[in-house]
C-alpha cells in the first residue's frame, strides 16, 4: 500500500543547520515526486548546481539516494537521473494471532517489501515468546541481507492491555484472553528495537498513509470488542502506553445495563460490538446471510444494534466533534448503505432532526488484508519521517 502524497515533515528545529535544512528540501523533492536530474533539483529548490552535487554525493554515501534511469540525450552524455531510496530502511509489523504470526517489511513509501506467515498457535509461554523473537530475527536477517536496514519492530495488540512492569497483562478479547505479552523476551532475541501498538491504532494508521488529507477523525473498530482511535490534526493521537484509556469499549452507554467483560454494567462493547448482532448458536457471517434472506428479527436486531452504536458514536463526538471511520472486522460486513444509515442515526441523535443537513463524514474504513500488522509498522516509518534533521546529519 503506497502513501505517495505523504512526505517527510518540514524541519523546524532550531538547530538544524543550512546544509541539513538543504539536504532535507532535497530528500524531500526525491520522496514526493519521480527521478529527478541534478539539474531538475537546483532548479526545483533553488539551489546551486555545486550544493546539488555535494548533498547527493553525501545523500549516496548514506544509501538514501540512489542512481535511476539515464535521460535520453539532446546532445552530449544522457543526463543522470537521482531517486530516493526507500527501501533503505524497513520498519517489521508483527501480529500474533491464535494460530499463525504474521510479520511484514514495509518500506519508506508504504509498501510491502516482504512478508511471512507462519502457522504457530499461540501459547502463552516462554517458549512461544522466544520461538517469535526468533522468527522476526530471522526475518529481520532477511531483510538487512538484501541491503536495508531495520527502523524496529512494532507488535499490533487487541484486548484490555494493563502494564505490569515489563509485562504486559492482555484480556477481554477472543484472540487475546489472558495473555501475558513479555515484550523483554522479544526484544531480546531479535535484537531489535521493539514496540507496541494497540490495534485500533496501528488500522488508523494504515487509514491515515492511505489519505493523508484526513483532518480530524475518529477510527471506531467494531469487531469482538469496540476500540478507537483519534487523528487530530492529521496525526495519530498515541496513547503514552498501549492501555485502554481512550477508547470507546468501555464507556458506559446504558447505566446498570448488561455485564460486560470488564466487569462493569452497560459498556459500548456490552452492546455494540459484532458477537451481539447473530442469536445464541449462530455465527456471524450465519446471521448476515439470514440478514441477506429478509429475516424479520434479523433486521430488528441490526436497526437495535445500529441505534446503540449510533447513541456511542453520538456521546464520543460531543466530547470530540470529528469525522468517523467504521473500521474492523464491522467493516467487512457493512455495505455504504449501512454507513449511511449509520450516520442518519448518529445525526438525528445530535440534531433531533433526521433531515438536519450533514456536520460530519463518515466512511467505512479501508479494510485491507492485515491492516494492523502494515499500519503498525507504518508507526515506525512515520516517525522516522518526522524527523528529517536527525536523517540529514
Amino acid at each position: 500500500m503506497g502513501g505517495t502524497t505523504n512526505t517527510m515533515k518540514t524541519d523546524d528545529n532550531a538547530g538544524t543547520t543550512v546544509k541539513q535544512r538543504n539536504r532535507i528540501a532535497l530528500l524531500t523533492m526525491l520522496y514526493r515526486g519521480d527521478p529527478a536530474t541534478k539539474q531538475d533539483i537546483a532548479r526545483q529548490i533553488n539551489l546551486s548546481l555545486p550544493t546539488v552535487t555535494e548533498n547527493l554525493n553525501a545523500l549516496e554515501e548514506q544509501g538514501l539516494v540512489i542512481r535511476a534511469e539515464l535521460q535520453e540525450s539532446t546532445g552530449g552524455r544522457k543526463p543522470q537521473t537521482f531517486t530516493f531510496n526507500s527501501q533503505h530502511f524497513l520498519a517489521i509489523g508483527v501480529a500474533m494471532r491464535s494460530t499463525e504470526l504474521v510479520v511484514q517489511a514495509i518500506d519508506l513509501h508504504g509498501n510491502t517489501i516482504m512478508r511471512r506467515r507462519r502457522q504457530i498457535p499461540f501459547h502463552n509461554e516462554a517458549s512461544y515468546y522466544r520461538r517469535v523473537g526468533t522468527l522476526v530475527e530471522e526475518f529481520a536477517a532477511e531483510v538487512e541481507k538484501k541491503g536495508s536496514h531495520v527502523l524496529g519492530v512494532a507488535i499490533a495488540i487487541s484486548g484490555t492491555v494493563s502494564v505490569n512492569g515489563p509485562e504486559l497483562s492482555v484480556a477481554s478479547d477472543a484472540e487475546w484472553a489472558d495473555r501475558n505479552l513479555p515484550l523483554a523476551t522479544i526484544a531480546q532475541v531479535t535484537q531489535q528495537r521493539c514496540i507496541l501498538v494497540r490495534h485500533d491504532e496501528a488500522e488508523a494508521m494504515a487509514e491515515l498513509w492511505h489519505d493523508p488529507t484526513i483532518d480530524d477523525a475518529a477510527y471506531i473498530s467494531v469487531g469482538p470488542s469496540v476500540n478507537s482511535a483519534v487523528i487530530v490534526d492529521g496525526t495519530l493521537h498515541r496513547r503514552r502506553q498501549p492501555s485502554n484509556a481512550g477508547t470507546i469499549g468501555h464507556m458506559t452507554l446504558v447505566r446498570d445495563g448488561l455485564m460486560c467483560s470488564c466487569g462493569n454494567r452497560g459498556c459500548v462493547n456490552a452492546y455494540c460490538s459484532l458477537p451481539m448482532l447473530p442469536e445464541e448458536g449462530e455465527s456471524l457471517p450465519g446471521f448476515f446471510s439470514v440478514l441477506e434472506q429478509g429475516e424479520v428479527n434479523h433486521r430488528h436486531r441490526l436497526n437495535e444494534w445500529f441505534d446503540n452504536l449510533a447513541q456511542a458514536i453520538a456521546n464520543m463526538r460531543s466530547v470530540i466533534p470529528m469525522d468517523i471511520i467504521v473500521g474492523g472486522q464491522a467493516a467487512h460486513y457493512l455495505d455504504d448503505d449501512d454507513i449511511a444509515t449509520l450516520y442518519s442515526r448518529v445525526n438525528a441523535i445530535e440534531h433531533n432532526d433526521p433531515s438536519a443537513p450533514p456536520a460530519f463524514r463518515m466512511r467505512r474504513s479501508l479494510n485491507i488484508d492485515e491492516q494492523d500488522v502494515i499500519g503498525a509498522a507504518l508507526v515506525l516509518v512515520r516517525e522516522y519521517l518526522d524527523h528529517p534533521y536527525r536523517i540529514c546529519q
